[in-house]
């Protein structure tokens, strides 16, 4: 999967392991930023809105083999959507960058986003642990630090600082993520 950011909105691309040309994953989709897989690799979510305008988005998924889309209900303001392990839940961030940012969480059981957390410091690039019980997160403030949030809690962990890194503040700002051993 490619993800391009040059001026314009944000496009995804797939392409295959094997190699070959890019194919637009969604291409009746003016903007699809910040794809990330299923657990199964069969449908791809991303954020329809625009990072650098700002804006409305929503949040939908793409079946990789029928290009077909379909938006979550009730996502509209939401981005950045990470799937759990286990396809259950996704978890989303406003659009907008609003001091305190929020954690959404939706149940595709239920069919329902609730609020999970807000943090005053901001909440960036959740990721989920290995085994779903989890998601760690970037918070940024005048000690920025990495938090881990319990599945059912809503009271997150501290898990290390961040002052003493030498960060990348562009664009895009700090990234993280989980190794496969969720390091």
């Amino acid at each position: 999967m490619l993800w391009t950011l040059d001026g314009h909105p944000a496009r995804s691309y797939l392409i295959s392991a094997d190699g070959g040309s890019p194919k637009l994953l969604a291409p009746n989709i003016a903007s699809s930023g910040d794809p990330n897989w299923s657990p199964d690799a069969n449908h791809i979510v991303f954020g329809t809105g625009y990072l650098v305008e700002r804006g409305n988005s929503e949040i939908d998924i793409v079946d990789v083999k029928t290009r077909q889309v379909s938006t979550i209900p009730d996502s509209n303001g939401k981005f950045g959507p990470r799937w759990s392990p286990d396809g259950r839940y996704l978890v989303a961030s406003p659009l907008e960058e609003d001091e305190p940012k929020t954690l959404f969480v939706y149940d595709f059981q239920r069919q329902k986003w609730n609020t999970w957390i807000t943090e005053k410091n901001g909440i960036e690039y959740p990721a989920w642990t290995s085994d779903g019980q989890y998601v760690q997160y970037w918070s940024g403030g005048d000690k920025p630090a990495v938090w881990r949030l319990r599945v059912g809690e809503s009271t997150p962990k501290f898990l290390f600082g961040l002052s003493d890194f030498r960060m990348y503040t562009g664009l895009m700002g700090p990234w993280i993520s989980n190794e496969p051993d969720d390091w």
